[in-house]
């Protein structure tokens, strides 16, 4: 019983600590990110989300087609 509890606060730990990169601090998620800039004093992970958004629209990645329109014959369901 002891073994299988340590080995759950392992992968705990695991799961829950912070990631760094290149010296800096990896967000798992956007309220992650709002909260690192916040405690640096800096808009950086606000601007690359930004940035991202930006990119996507630009290029014209996504086609909204509304709730229920129909995608066409060539593409199948899955």
């Amino acid at each position: 019983m002891q073994k299988r509890i340590l080995c759950h606060v392992k992968l705990h730990s695991l799961r829950t600590k912070p990631i760094h990169m290149y010296g800096f601090e990896v967000p798992r998620n956007h309220k992650q990110a709002i909260a690192i800039d916040q405690r640096n004093g800096n808009t950086k992970f606000a601007d690359a989300e930004k940035a991202k958004i930006f990119m996507i629209n630009e290029f014209f990645t996504f086609e909204d087609l509304g709730f229920g329109g129909n995608p066409g014959p060539e593409y199948k369901k899955i």
